[in-house]
């Protein structure tokens, strides 16, 4: 997959990758954001509460009587109960920092390769810490995190620190873990030694002076070389408490017609096929007042694919009928489907038409029995009944309004 300009990498968004690759395109390449469960609203709501109580915005009593509802309150409450970077030089709260692939700060959004919120910035003599807080149960480490916020981010807001703590504050438990990197060159090589919570070290060496800035890279390529396939499981039916927001959309899993505008469209570059999946998800998914807001290429490449997959549908079922006629019928559902006998009703054409003619019927209620059409009174032979074709075709035809007609325009 190819990186989006204006939709830089992301903590959340490599979560989403290590889940699902198509689940991470449709977020990125449709821009179909997941909602937010009602526990993570809860903590950033907790998060926004704690920033304005550490930035001396509000009390912490204001923040505890106004809070949202009562788990907001109780977290809220944890999160500010002490606050141990007081005494910092200067101190930066709930920071949105972008980065490009060299590691370097950029305002611009679509000059960004990737982007976080740093939640506590706090600036000492000897070093920079940061705080990340979490408010859910679960106490984890999770490294690509921890090395963008403090490795890379951290790094590009404050590139002369050459120490970072960073900071897992778990305000339920009151647990912080912290992470020391610690940066130094020597013969124009970067290192970069990382000391875990229980003390363990851990070394980066690099051509470049932050060696984070090879974890950047190499998460870039695996980006890259990640095709978007759906990977199924238990997070179909559970994607963070909900199911799937796709799985009843446009996942290739659970929607084969997907697949098919592939299957199909092999003569295709596949950033064309991916096009087409991603009109045909933007059409689909499209309620009324953005069905009428896309644009003419969007709604071109959807019905295009659609054409591909109308054709595929009928060259899939021919040879699934050359299959049963091969190999006997097959069960689909309760249904069962295959070759079998069916006797041929034919009406006797001239004896019904002279019963008509003879029986007194008055031409309108003779039309309702037979059907006239211009089709039909072109084929009256030329050869001897010419003329009154002719006559026909020009006597009795006339224009009778108009009607819309979807297909292809005459020019």
């Amino acid at each position: 997959m190819e990186l989006i300009p204006g939709r830089p990498l992301s903590k959340s968004g490599i979560s989403v990758l290590e889940k699902c690759a198509f689940h991470y395109w449709a977020n990125k390449y449709l821009g179909i954001d997941d909602a937010s469960s009602p526990a993570a609203e809860d903590g950033k709501m907790v998060h926004e509460w704690r920033a304005k109580v550490f930035g001396g915005i509000v009390t912490a009593d204001f923040a505890l009587a106004n809070a949202e509802n009562e788990n907001v309150r109780f977290l809220t409450q944890l999160a500010i109960a002490n606050d141990p970077y007081a005494d910092a030089i200067s101190r930066e709260l709930e920071q949105e920092t972008r980065i490009n692939e060299k590691g370097e700060c950029v305002k611009d959004l679509n000059s960004a390769i990737a982007r976080g919120f740093l939640d506590d910035l706090a600036l000492f003599k000897h070093h920079l810490t940061v705080d990340d807080l979490k408010t859910g149960r679960w106490e984890y480490d999770d490294p690509f995190e921890r090395n963008l916020y403090a490795g890379l981010l951290a790094k590009a807001k404050y590139p002369d620190c050459f120490e970072i703590h960073f900071v897992r504050s778990f305000c339920r438990s009151g647990n912080r873990p912290t992470w020391i990197y610690r940066w130094s060159t020597r013969l124009s090589v970067g290192k970069v030694v990382i000391t875990h919570p229980d003390g363990k070290k851990e070394e980066l060496l690099s051509g470049q002076l932050n060696p984070c800035v090879d974890i950047l890279s190499d998460t870039i390529e695996k980006v890259k070389n990640t095709d978007p396939i759906p990977n199924q499981g238990k997070q179909c039916h559970n994607w963070f408490g909900s199911p799937c927001q796709f799985r009843d959309t446009i996942c290739p899993a659970f929607h084969p017609e997907s697949e098919l505008v592939m299957s199909t469209s092999t003569t295709l570059p596949s950033n064309e096929v991916i096009d087409a999946k991603a009109a045909i998800a933007a059409v689909k998914l499209a309620d009324d007042d953005k069905l009428i807001a896309l644009d003419n290429i969007t709604v071109s490449t959807a019905y295009g694919a659609c054409l591909t997959v109308s054709a595929g549908i009928k060259q899939l079922e021919k040879k699934i009928k050359a299959w049963a006629e091969a190999n006997g019928p097959f069960v689909v559902g309760d249904a069962k489907y295959g070759w079998h006998p069916e006797v041929i009703k034919r009406l006797d054409e001239p004896v019904a038409l002279q019963m008509i003619l003879e029986s007194g019927m008055e031409i309108p209620e003779i039309l309702k029995c037979i059907n006239i059409s211009r089709s039909s009174c072109e084929k009256i032979p030329k050869r001897k009944w010419g003329e009154l074709r002719d006559a026909v075709l020009k006597a009795a035809i006339m224009e009778d309004g108009t009607k819309n007609k979807f297909g292809v325009m005459e020019e």
